[in-house]
């Protein structure tokens, strides 16, 4: 995201790890947030995307980096298996 260093200081990176959740460096520790199960996994195209955005969006709205994360996770599960 353009200028994300900027707006978001704190976090040095996010990285998703499909059925193994998210990993967040914030500052100086991980933070590890589980996937959310889908009820049926029917394609996983866009679920990196669907995260992404819906971490922005709760970050955005200022939520924490975990709960912003936790709804990444529950929108990406909610995408694959539509």
């Amino acid at each position: 995201v353009y200028g994300s260093r900027n707006h978001f200081p704190q976090i040095k990176w996010i990285m998703t790890q499909g059925a193994n959740g998210v990993e967040i460096l914030e500052q100086d520790h991980i933070i590890h947030v589980p996937t959310q199960s889908p009820k049926k996994i029917i394609d996983k195209l866009g679920a990196g995307d669907a995260f992404a955005g819906a971490f922005l969006v709760a970050f955005h709205q200022h939520q924490d980096i975990k709960k912003a994360a936790i709804f990444g996770n529950q929108v990406a599960a909610e995408i694959i298996s539509n």
